[in-house]
């Protein structure tokens, strides 16, 4: 009987092996598909650029009123002891004021212009720095450190905060100091349109980065005469972000946690942010009650009531901007579907903290997207997909010419349809980097959507036409 079974199990299992042979296994060599470059022929179109972009009457007020606000050299004295030097730079140095010294938060981004700070502010309190307390690790906030420390001086900081320092201002310096020169309209500057503001922004070329003297994980406290400073790990900003406390003035330096703009919950180029940490950071703000939040860019809010509505503000607002996009990945959206149906409610859009002078409600969605799900988005042509040349060549060659794809551009420029424009120049400098009018094209387009209120934007569009003019070979 044991026999018979054994044989009857070796039929079967003989039986399934012919099958799979026969119908999943293939003998044949695969056959590769082999893919010839088109020759594709050059731009004749002749292409008379349009006038320079004019801006808005309502965003050249926003923009002044932005700029005489926040970019005045301005010393705020926020109680007898707290002084806020902003305007100067980028970023802004706190001073607090001792019985038995001075501590410094933050250190901008330019030395010399942190010297002239602390020149100023020892002219309110002459007596010797202390403490310098870094919020976080971003160049604006950092560079200025050779100005204002020195010997005996403790420069204290998250852990993680100097992980960021050691990757972003060493072994990634040379793509942070372009990238940031994107972000501030800096880059092939003799190719762009005249520029109608500059930005407040002044980096140290050089670069000269002092690391922390002293690190912590969570949470770290200390007295220095008359005042206690409690620094909480908060990430928002960065996973290294701080905030500091100082109860006996009931004031909270928040760093970048908290600014009068729609925060920039994601910046374009740089790592995603912990959205989700950011709102748990504010609530533990909130929970302090301060009386005085002190950012690092922007005006400081006084008044318990008035910081109390500005940080509820924000809470709700990045909570209900990372709700609804964790939903609309949940339910299976895209992040361009996303995009396109997530809005603000009028409650939160009115609100002056979530005007889009800095961040973006779309930069915010896509962040969150990046940060919370994978790169492939399940559709199967994302997995693997061929280099961006192959597809706009097939385009090119389909359509009929580049000239067909680039007439169609120039149309939608005349039309103000200027993101279709770029888009459709793109596809012939995928095909063809050597495209020069298709560049220049661009180039136009970009400083029409360079003309807004936000100052990001701003700068990146900016540097995108003047990148793409350099490559062109074309000065406007």
């Amino acid at each position: 009987m044991k026999t018979k079974i054994i044989i009857f199990q070796s039929i079967i299992i003989g039986v399934l092996l012919i099958f799979i042979l026969t119908n999943f296994i293939s003998f044949s060599k695969k056959k590769v598909i082999t893919r010839d470059e088109y020759a594709l022929g050059k731009s004749i179109l002749e292409y008379t650029p349009p006038h320079p972009p004019k801006i808005a009457i309502s965003d050249v007020s926003t923009l002044v009123k932005g700029l005489k606000d926040n970019f005045t050299p301005t010393i705020d004295k926020i109680t007898d002891d707290i002084f806020l030097a902003r305007g100067y730079m980028l970023g802004s140095i706190g001073m607090v004021k001792t019985s038995e010294g001075l501590v410094l938060i933050d250190a901008g981004e330019n030395k010399e212009i942190a010297k002239t700070i602390l020149y100023e502010l020892k002219k309110i309190a002459d007596m010797p720095v202390k403490y310098i307390l870094l919020t976080h690790g971003h160049l604006d906030h950092v560079l200025g450190l050779p100005a204002l420390s020195g010997r005996g001086i403790k420069i204290i900081a998250s852990a993680e905060t100097k992980r960021v320092m050691e990757k972003d201002l060493k072994w990634l310096k040379p793509y942070h100091q372009w990238a940031r020169s994107i972000q501030f309209g800096d880059v092939a500057d003799e190719y762009a349109l005249k520029r109608f503001i500059d930005l407040p922004y002044d980096p140290d070329s050089d670069w000269d980065v002092i690391m922390p003297s002293h690190t912590f994980q969570d949470r770290y406290s200390f007295k220095l005469g008359n005042k206690t400073f409690e620094l909480f790990l908060g990430p928002g900003e960065t996973e290294g972000q701080i905030f500091i406390w100082i109860p006996e003035d009931k004031a909270l330096f928040c760093g970048d946690q908290y600014y009068e703009s729609f925060p920039n919950l994601s910046s374009p180029l740089l790592e995603p942010r912990p959205v989700d940490q950011w709102i748990r950071s504010l609530q533990m703000m909130e929970e302090l009650e301060p009386e005085y939040l002190i950012p690092s860019h922007t005006k400081p809010v006084l008044g318990r009531e008035n910081v109390d509505q500005v940080l509820q503000d924000r809470i709700r607002g990045i909570q209900f901007v990372y709700d609804v996009t964790i939903a609309a990945i949940n339910n299976g959206l895209n992040v361009e579907e996303a995009i396109e149906t997530i809005t603000l409610p009028d409650e939160i859009a009115s609100i002056p903290q979530f005007f889009e002078l800095y961040g973006t409600l779309a930069w915010s969605i896509r962040g969150i997207y990046q940060r919370e799900k994978g790169w492939y988005d399940g559709w199967g042509s994302g997995l693997n997909p061929l280099p961006e040349k192959v597809k706009s060549q097939e385009i090119v060659k389909m359509i009929g010419g580049v000239d067909k794809i680039l007439t169609r551009a120039i149309e939608l420029q005349k039309m103000g349809d200027h993101q279709l424009a770029c888009e459709l120049c793109d596809i012939v400098i995928a095909a063809n980097p050597n495209e020069k009018l298709a560049r220049i094209i661009k180039s136009f387009s970009l400083d029409y959507m360079s003309v807004t209120s936000n100052g990001n934007m701003m700068g990146f569009y900016r540097s995108a036409a003047s990148l793409e003019r350099m490559k062109a070979g074309y000065k406007p």
